[in-house]
């Protein structure tokens, strides 16, 4: 049995589950997830059915403005406002009524890179099945670093390290093609906004764009289709010009979802038209420096859009309340397809509404009654056009819908259960809204052991999974974007045991999480002065994961402890030269080199790390001590004044100032020195501290004579 473990103060997420299940699971052992809330259907609508009639419509939606640790000049402004523009056209009526258990939103701060794998490899491939239209949209930045790989960015991604912070295409791809059963999958992405992002190592000419890999995405399945912002050789563009804060690209991709796109106006908008549109207004727009681009596996009569159900038409021997969109290709034309005669919209309609007795009917924001014991609940007198409607029952997240009712009677099925949740499963949810995680995993074992075809099982398993990758991957953040100097006790350890939790409640996941839980067990270890141990632990990460630079980093360090130098020197080398632009490598080389004695390359080595990552000032403090030690004091006097200018609680640079006074006998400016740096945040440890108390005392005892 796992031990019990608080992760609260490293819980950034939100986690939603918990739903009634419309029937009961296949496979004993894992069901498939099912939606997190109650699907709605309407036999007239489809709502959160595919626009052609087959399957089910899901959706991941993602738009980032707001980066972590981006610079200002390199944050986007309205890349958040694209994603909820267009999850919101996915929810209404035109674009599918997708229910909330189907639509996954992740904006800004939301947006992590934990959240955004976990909707996409977790929750998609769980749900998705092979009838079904999966729909992948993305706003923000994407990049590519070297040869090796285009990235999206995360909300929470890290410039010095791509690889361990950021959404690898070459992921999206192999989810794409191995892991969804879909049978379309379509790609909507704006990933290639102009601005630079700070970063002083790329070396990428202009036209090395993120389009060059996204376009490569899903060539070896079949069903994906693309739709790109831009070409390969093209930035995208956003402004307040394009309704008022929008990508160029996501507003007019809208305007033609909401009608302007339909050429032959017959209530939908296919993707042939769609594609039409955007050819012409985009370019326009922008005086044809940006046009977008589509390749890919999909039907030009496919729709994306019905403009209105009143717009359809109906075969004339089809009762309207019971009126389905067509199973017929939409594209056929042939005249001997069933005459469709348009019908005259009602002025006041029905709603029936069928399910499990008990459910609370809101209608409106007012109460309609409850589903009586037959199953059907009819509220009459309804005027036509949008409606929002409710679905409560105990223990369960309300449903929540928009209806668009044209027809003089709409029939609703909600598929669910007014029971309650068991026990078990309640009690996890409530561990989970109380943050204690480890409580919430040792429920699950017990729900496996006493309930394993529990209805729940996989949407606790999806949720849980998800809180376990956003605590694993926030210590690798953390090593990767403090360059390794302020990582809190016991985190690596916390990290380790949630990778393995993660491991257990999703087993399908891929080798890097492999890799993470043996970086997370090598730091775990290196903490508590087990250093043999560590460097296996990170052998293995390295072995599992050959590009992963933040487990070759800390392998070098292991190696140190051990006295290896030479293999540490080896394992430095190569994290630097799998993520060139993180500096960690580089400061480490230059402590390597300078302990060795070979000042010159050590000086190199962290004019590197100074170069890469100016946030710090710990390279350009070491530099400042290696002209101390080659008795340039002028050079070091210059430079500390300049990191003292640039970074005023750096300790160091006050106490080597200190030691370059006390060495001129300048008493009083060595005092305050030294008094100064011994106040200020630094890593020196005890015994230095004991020495540089006293040569203060010293100094100030001297500066009174």
């Amino acid at each position: 049995m796992f031990r019990q473990f608080n992760f609260a103060v490293l819980l950034g997420i939100q986690v939603a589950l918990f739903s009634h299940a419309s029937a009961q699971p296949s496979t004993p052992q894992r069901p498939k997830a099912q939606p997190q809330t109650r699907d709605i259907l309407v036999k007239q609508m489809r709502s959160g059915a595919a626009l052609d009639g087959r399957g089910k419509l899901w959706a991941v939606v993602i738009g980032v403005s707001r980066y972590k640790n981006l610079a200002p000049k390199a944050q986007l402004e309205f890349a958040h406002r694209d994603a909820e523009a267009f999850a919101a056209f996915l929810r209404s009526p035109n674009g599918g009524g997708y229910p909330s258990s189907h639509l996954t939103l992740l904006t800004n701060q939301a947006a992590t890179l934990s959240a955004i794998r976990s909707a996409l490899g977790t929750t998609l491939p769980r749900s998705a099945e092979p009838d079904d239209v999966v729909v992948i949209f993305f706003a923000g930045h994407g990049v590519v670093e070297g040869e090796h790989d285009g990235y999206l960015l995360a909300h929470d991604s890290d410039p010095q390290n791509l690889y361990a912070t950021a959404l690898q295409l070459s992921e999206l791809n192999r989810i794409i093609t191995e892991r969804l059963k879909a049978r379309t999958v379509i790609l909507i992405a704006d990933a290639c906004h102009s601005g630079q992002l700070g970063w002083t190592s790329r070396g990428l000419a202009d036209d090395i764009m993120i389009n060059r890999y996204l376009e490569e995405i899903g060539k070896s399945g079949k069903g994906v289709f693309r739709l790109l912002a831009s070409r390969q050789d093209q930035r995208s563009y956003e402004g307040k010009n394009w309704g008022g804060g929008h990508g160029v690209f996501t507003w007019f991709l809208l305007e033609g979802l909401g009608g302007k796109a339909d050429g032959d106006k017959d209530g939908f908008v296919r993707v042939g038209e769609l594609l039409n549109y955007l050819s012409e207004t985009v370019p326009k727009e922008t005086q044809s420096l940006q046009h977008p681009r589509a390749a890919g596996d999909i039907d030009p009569q496919m729709p994306m859009a019905v403009l209105s159900a009143a717009a359809r038409e109906v075969k004339e021997d089809v009762p309207i309340a019971s009126t389905t969109l067509p199973s017929a290709p939409l594209g056929d034309r042939s005249p001997n397809r069933t005459k469709r005669i348009p019908k005259p919209a009602p002025q006041l309609v029905s709603l029936e509404v069928r399910g499990a007795p008990g459910l609370a009917i809101y209608l409106d924001n007012s109460f309609r009654g409850r589903l009586p014991q037959s199953g059907s609940l009819v509220i009459r007198q309804l005027k036509l056009g949008s409606h929002d409607l409710v679905v409560r029952s105990p223990n369960v997240e309300p449903t929540n819908q928009k209806l668009w009712l044209t027809t003089a009677t709409t029939i609703l099925e909600v598929n669910g259960s007014a029971s309650p949740d068991s026990p078990l499963a309640a009690q996890i949810k409530q561990a989970l809204n109380n943050k204690d995680v480890g409580a919430a995993f040792n429920l699950y074992q017990q729900l496996v052991i006493r309930s394993p075809k529990d209805r729940q099982r996989a949407n606790i398993e999806a949720a849980l999974g998800a809180v376990y990758e956003s605590i694993g991957q926030n210590a690798i953040n953390v090593y990767v974007q403090s360059s390794g100097m302020e990582v809190r006790p016991g985190m690596f350890r916390e990290a380790a045991e949630a990778f393995r939790f993660l491991k257990i409640v999703t087993p399908n996941t891929d080798q890097s999480i492999e890799a993470k839980l043996n970086f997370c067990e090598g730091k775990a270890s290196f903490e508590n002065k087990q250093y043999q141990e560590a460097v296996e632990r990170l052998k293995l990460a390295t072995q599992t994961d050959p590009r992963a630079a933040y487990a070759f980093s800390a392998l070098g360090m292991a190696y140190r402890n051990i006295k290896r130098d030479d293999l540490a020197l080896d394992a430095f080398k190569r994290a630097a030269e799998l993520a060139p632009s993180w500096m960690l490598p580089h400061l480490q080389m230059g402590f390597l080199y300078r302990d060795g004695g070979s000042l010159n390359v050590a000086e190199e080595s962290f004019k590197n790390a100074a170069r890469i990552d100016s946030r710090y000032s710990y390279a350009q403090e070491q530099i400042m001590l290696i002209h101390m030690q080659r008795g340039e004091y002028k050079k070091a006097e210059r430079l500390g004044n300049e990191i003292i200018a640039k970074f005023p609680n750096s300790g160091r640079a006050y106490l080597y100032l200190g030691q370059i006074y006390d060495d001129s006998k300048r008493w009083r400016a060595a005092a305050e020195a030294y008094e100064k740096g011994l106040t200020l945040p630094s890593d020196i440890n005890p015994e230095e501290r004991a020495d540089y108390t006293k040569w203060m005392k010293k100094c100030r005892k001297k500066g009174k004579q």
